[in-house]
């Protein structure tokens, strides 16, 4: 393992790379590096490439900006950390920034050109990789977008943003464009022109992408964090995420078998229960009029897409069973305004601990025969608030089964009637 210092002040690719002799730019310490260097980046640099860079770096590199040091060390200084080292295409207007490869960001800044340049973190398709950048911005002004991953079909690719920030440019669909698995944590929307969405999920990567903390106070109205008419198939997660006034949500349209979208948490105001969840099927929504045992319901709408094979599903219902050997009965309380649900317009999915000697579960469900004609659900009497329902209809769901060992019961509602709202109560019971 060898360092490699880098310095756009004094360097030159001529140079050996050391602290004494410094490489101009990370293209330079790229040509020489091997798995596992560290690249220590002056952080007064800026490359300002003169037209598309692409960084081919080894496997498990580590980059880092540091604090000047001293040229006329008598040996090699201890790199201290100072953000600011930046990999840009500002010599010229149309260039992209593109890094391929395994390894380690920290306090990096990544520049496109101004005009049509994008910026793309991806890694070789041959590699099984893990990316990670920390304390790193990346700052799209042009016409283009901020592509996270590559859209490779091979290989195991999974990237972590931790305190990072990020600028949009100057075009509606310039968009942070997530190709791979990977988590953003802490990052930031600092700034933006014209984008109408701040993230999309596309290409052959991997499906999940999880978004914890992320401030996109700065989308207002006519805005939306994520656009959710990926062609691939992708499942999206926001978890305590702060909006601008009015910032929507999603936009676009689900496409079936394609992309999935969940939303906790997320809000302009001082709001700690808001929920969304969307897919072709529909929308879930938490809703806190319509309730019943739990202070906020769930709101199922479906499209016209719902139906016996692709349900609109409300998942991750949990209770807690203490009681084995004997039948247990869980029981949903719902209602809908002048719709009476049958059994094939809704059902229960329970899974549950079935075995005395094994921790695997089994899953029972009252999905009727799909040649059956319904049966409409049991009706309840229980006292939901209606305010703003014309005419209630309050029934519930039930389903039996027999535990073998104590512990979390979960069940999921599956609503298949097209074109429905319904209203669901996720504080369920077990008797």
């Amino acid at each position: 393992m060898a360092n490699i210092w880098v310095s756009s002040v004094d360097g030159d690719n001529g140079n050996a790379g050391t602290y004494d002799a410094p490489k101009a730019n990370l293209f330079g310490a790229a040509a020489i590096a091997s798995t596992g260097d560290n690249i220590y980046i002056e952080y007064l640099s800026n490359s300002a490439y003169a037209a598309t860079t692409i960084l081919l770096l080894p496997a498990n590199i580590k980059v880092i900006s540091v604090d000047a040091w001293d040229r006329e060390a008598v040996s090699e200084p201890s790199p201290v950390y100072r953000k600011g080292a930046t990999e840009s295409c500002e010599g010229g207007t149309t260039g992209s920034i593109e890094t391929r490869g395994g390894g380690d960001f920290m306090g990096v800044i990544f520049k496109p050109g101004t005009g049509a340049g994008h910026i793309q973190i991806a890694v070789s398709p041959s590699y099984n990789a893990f990316n990670n950048f920390i304390d790193c911005d990346f700052i799209c002004l042009g016409s283009y977008s901020i592509y996270l991953g590559g859209s490779y079909r091979n290989g195991i690719i999974y990237m972590s943003f931790r305190d990072c920030n990020f600028y949009l440019g100057n075009h509606a669909n310039s968009r942070i464009r997530l190709q791979n698995n990977g988590r953003i944590i802490n990052g930031a929307i600092l700034g933006y022109s014209t984008p109408t969405a701040i993230f999309t999920r596309e290409g052959y990567g991997g499906p999940d992408a999880f978004i914890d903390n992320f401030n996109a106070s700065i989308f207002g109205s006519g805005k939306a964090l994520l656009d959710v008419s990926s062609t691939g198939t992708k499942r999206t997660f926001f978890r305590n995420c702060r909006l601008g006034s009015s910032c929507a949500l999603t936009t676009g349209t689900p496409k079936k078998g394609a992309s999935e979208a969940e939303f906790v948490n997320c809000a302009a105001g001082a709001v700690n229960y808001d929920y969304r969840f969307q897919n072709f099927a529909g929308d879930i929504y938490s809703e806190a009029t319509i309730v019943y045992g739990a202070t906020i319901s769930r709101r199922l709408v479906s499209t016209a897409n719902a139906d016996y094979f692709s349900t609109l599903m409300l998942d991750g219902l949990f209770i807690y069973n203490s009681a084995v050997g004997s039948s247990k009965t869980v029981t949903v309380e719902l209602v809908t305004d002048n719709v009476t649900l049958t059994d094939k317009d809704i059902w229960l999915e329970v899974e549950y601990l079935s075995s005395a000697s094994y921790p695997i579960g089994s899953v029972v469900h009252t999905r009727p025969d799909i040649f059956a004609t319904g049966t409409n659900l049991t009706v309840s009497s229980v006292g939901w608030t209606t305010t703003g329902l014309s005419t209630p209809v309050k029934q519930k769901l039930t389903a039996s089964f027999t535990p073998q060992m104590a512990g979390p019961v979960k069940v999921r509602v599956c609503l298949a009637k097209a074109s429905t709202t319904v209203y669901v109560d996720p504080k369920i019971t077990i008797s």
